[in-house]
């Protein structure tokens, strides 16, 4: 009887963090804060509105985005210029990095 409660006790325990966890902005990983971005927040930027139309239809694709994200989290974490140094991004997503680390 104890094992069955046990169980059910697991599974709302994992349910509840699991919802806890990712419907927060923010994602606590090792102490450091993962910062989510949207297609608003890389629209908002002066680079994305400098841009012709082809490379912002390409700026706010789904695989682009998450590069950006990533880039702002790894800049944000060693600072930009290191970051600029190491990185192999095209010019336009380190210019938006640079906006969005600027912000932050």
């Amino acid at each position: 009887m104890t094992n069955i409660i046990r169980k059910k006790y697991d599974i709302n325990t994992f349910i509840i963090l699991f919802i806890y966890i990712f419907s927060a902005n923010y994602l606590f990983t090792m102490g450091t804060v993962q910062i989510t971005l949207s297609k608003k927040d890389i629209m908002a930027t002066k680079t994305y509105k400098g841009l012709n139309k082809m490379m912002q239809v390409f700026a706010i694709k789904r695989n682009n985005l998450k590069i950006i994200e990533h880039g702002v989290n790894v800049a944000k974490n060693i600072g930009f210029d290191l970051w600029e140094n190491q990185s192999n991004y095209n010019w336009y997503n380190k210019e938006i990095v640079k906006e969005i680390v600027e912000i932050i």
